[in-house]
């Protein structure tokens, strides 16, 4: 649904990343489950560690924002689906270089 509304909208183009809880907001984010969701707790702490072999980070580069295992599967495909269907024909334009300059940053003289 969300790439559904994106696309009504115009967007030209999406991207995902899988929650990875690392450091000590794995703390503050547990806590904040456990005394706002009780109930669902357990099962989102679960599907977050399906994504990262077990674990509630992966810093590995790549498969961290993928996640990995069947969850993350699962997820990939159904983003995938969605924008086959929502963004088909969709481009995003060429990238305009002539506002920024070698060794520097962007031109702020418009």
């Amino acid at each position: 649904n969300i790439l559904k509304e994106t696309a009504s909208r115009g967007a030209l183009a999406a991207r995902y990343t899988v929650v990875r809880l690392n450091g000590t907001i794995a703390v503050l984010f547990e806590d904040w489950l456990q005394k706002s969701f009780p109930a669902q707790a357990s099962k989102v702490l679960n599907q977050i560690a399906a994504c990262h072999e077990g674990s509630l980070n992966d810093s590995q580069w790549h498969r961290r924002q993928k996640g990995s295992g069947s969850m993350a599967a699962m997820i990939a495909q159904m983003f995938k689906t969605a924008l086959a269907k929502y963004y088909r024909e969709r481009h995003l334009p060429p990238l305009d270089k002539s506002r920024f300059r070698r060794g520097g940053n962007l031109l702020l003289d418009l």
